[in-house]
C-alpha cells in the first residue's frame, strides 16, 4: 500500500476536506459582525464611549438616552455608561453580579470580558471617571457563517480553496495517466522506442503499469526488429544466388536444345517471381523502419493520382479491362511521393488483378469536411470483382494473407502488396479501409490528412 493511488486519494481529500473546513471557520471568524480584530474594537469602543459621555455632560439623561438609542441601534448590543463604583449615569438598574467586572476594568484599565451561555458582556474603560459596558448576545455559529453580509465572499473563497485543492488532486491522478496514453499512442503508430519512463522514486499502481508498459514496449521493439533484421538478411541472401540463377540461365539458353526452351521458360518465371517477393519484402521491412525519416514535401494528389491511373490503363487493357478516373479534386498533402505512389499503385493493381473481364475499375478523389471546412483526402478505388467475406476485410491488409480464392495463384500476388498501402498510408498519418460494394465489388478506401506532416 506505500505510495498507492488509494492512499493518495485518501490523502488528497482529507486535506481538501479539511482546509475547507478550516477556511470556512476561519472566515466565520473573522469577516461577520464579531470578527473585527482587537484594535478595531478598541477604536470603536473608545468613539462609542466619548458620544455617550459627551451626550451625558452635555444634555444630560434626555440627550443620553437618545445617543444610546442610535448605538445600540448601529452595533446591535445594550449599552450602559457607568461610574468606576459600578453606578449607572441614570437611574437604571444593573445586576449586582456585574458590579465587580465594571470595577475591575476600572482599576486595571483593560477590558474585562465575562461570558454566559447565551450572552457576553464587555467593560472598557472609557475614562479615569467612567466605564464603558457592552451587553451582547452569544452569536450561533450557524448564524455567523450563515450571515447574508458575509455569506458571498465566504462562499466564493471557499470555492476557490476547493478548486485549487481538486485541481492538484486531479492533476497528481491524470498526470501519469495522460503520458502512459500519449505513450501509447506513438508506440501504436509505430514509434518503437517510446517510453514512459516513470520516476524511480514513484512506486504507485499507475507507475507500476508504466513500467510495465515500458517492459512490454521494450520485448516486442525487439522482437519486431528481430524480424525485420531477419527478412532483410533472407532477402539480401536469396538475391545473390538468384542473380547467378538468372546468369546461368542465359548460358544454358545459348546451348540447350529447342525441346529444352519451355522448361527454361518455366524456371525464369518463377525465379522472377521469387525476385519480385524479394523486392516486396524489402520494401515492406523499409517502410516498417523508417517511421519518422521520411523526407516530406508538398504533393498535388490529383496530378499524381492521373499518372498512376494512365500507367494502370495502359497495363489493365492488356488484361481486359480498364481503369478509369471517374472524379478528381484539386488538393495538396505533404507526402512522400514515391511512397504514395506505391501504396495507391498497389490498390489499383489489386483491383485490376480481381476485377472481372470488360469491366471497369473507377478511381475517384474528393475530400470530407466537417464544419464547412477540408479535412481529409479520400481516394476510393472500386472493382467489379466477387468482392471479399466480411470476415476478411481487414486481415487483407496483413503481410502474405490471401483469400482462399487466390490461394492457387492463378490471380498471382503474394499478399504483400495491400500490406506495403497500409504502412504507406499509416506513415502519412491516414488510413486505408475495405469494404464490399452494395451492388457487388470490392471498395478501397484511402484516407490522408491535408496538410499533415511527421
Amino acid at each position: 500500500m506505500r505510495n498507492s493511488v488509494f492512499k493518495k486519494i485518501f490523502l488528497w481529500f482529507w486535506l481538501a476536506m479539511t482546509m475547507i473546513g478550516a477556511t470556512v471557520v476561519i472566515l466565520a471568524l473573522t469577516t461577520g459582525s464579531d470578527g473585527e480584530d482587537r484594535a478595531m474594537r478598541q477604536r470603536r469602543y473608545r468613539i462609542e464611549s466619548q458620544q455617550l459621555i459627551k451626550a451625558y455632560r452635555e444634555g444630560g439623561g434626555a440627550a443620553f438616552q437618545n445617543q444610546r438609542r442610535l448605538l445600540e441601534e448601529k452595533t446591535g448590543a445594550r449599552l450602559f455608561l457607568l461610574h468606576n463604583n459600578g453606578d449607572g449615569v441614570i437611574d437604571e438598574r444593573l445586576d449586582p453580579a456585574l458590579i465587580p467586572l465594571v470595577k475591575l476594568a476600572a482599576e486595571t484599565h483593560v477590558n474585562q470580558v465575562q461570558s454566559g451561555d447565551e450572552e457576553i458582556w464587555i467593560a472598557y474603560p472609557a475614562t479615569e471617571e467612567y466605564v464603558y459596558l457592552i451587553n451582547r448576545t452569544r452569536p450561533n455559529p450557524l448564524a455567523t457563517i450563515l450571515d447574508p453580509r458575509a455569506l458571498g465572499l465566504r462562499m466564493i473563497i471557499t470555492f476557490i480553496v476547493a478548486g485549487v485543492v481538486c485541481f492538484l488532486l486531479a492533476r497528481s491522478l491524470t498526470a501519469p495517466i495522460g503520458r502512459l496514453r500519449r505513450a501509447t499512442r506513438a508506440f501504436a503508430d509505430g514509434a518503437l522506442s517510446t517510453r514512459v519512463n516513470p520516476p524511480a522514486g514513484n512506486n504507485d499502481e499507475i507507475a507500476g503499469l508504466a513500467r510495465d508498459f515500458d517492459q512490454m514496449a521494450a520485448r516486442i521493439e525487439h522482437l519486431i526488429k528481430a524480424e525485420h533484421r531477419l527478412l532483410q538478411d533472407i532477402s539480401h541472401e536469396l538475391r545473390s544466388p538468384l542473380t547467378r540463377l538468372g546468369l546461368a540461365l542465359e548460358l544454358t539458353r545459348q546451348h540447350a536444345p529447342p525441346e529444352a526452351t519451355p522448361s527454361l521458360d518455366r524456371i525464369e518465371r518463377e525465379a522472377g517471381r521469387l525476385n519480385e517477393l524479394i523486392g516486396q519484402l524489402l520494401t515492406l521491412t523499409m517502410l516498417e523502419s523508417q517511421a519518422g525519416t521520411t523526407a516530406w514535401e508538398a504533393t498535388d494528389l490529383q496530378s499524381l493520382l492521373t499518372e498512376i491511373v494512365l500507367d494502370a490503363d495502359f497495363e489493365a487493357r492488356s488484361k481486359g479491362c480498364r481503369v478509369d478516373l471517374v472524379a478528381a479534386v484539386a488538393v495538396t498533402v505533404s507526402a512522400s511521393r514515391e511512397l504514395l505512389r506505391q501504396g495507391i499503385e498497389n490498390v489499383i493493381r489489386n483491383a485490376i488483378r480481381y476485377t472481372a473481364r470488360d469491366s471497369t475499375v473507377t478511381v475517384a478523389l474528393t475530400t470530407t469536411c466537417s464544419e464547412g471546412e477540408a479535412k481529409e483526402a479520400l481516394i476510393v478505388v472500386r472493382d467489379n470483382g466477387p468482392g471479399i467475406s466480411e470476415a476478411l476485410l481487414e486481415k487483407v491488409f496483413f503481410p502474405f494473407f490471401r483469400t482462399e480464392e487466390a490461394r492457387d495463384r492463378q490471380s498471382g500476388g503474394y499478399g504483400l502488396g495491400l500490406a506495403i498501402t497500409r504502412r504507406a498510408v499509416r506513415l502519412h498519418r491516414g488510413s486505408v479501409t475495405a469494404r464490399n460494394a452494395k451492388d457487388g465489388g470490392l471498395m478501397v478506401e484511402i484516407r490522408l490528412p491535408l496538410g499533415a506532416t511527421t
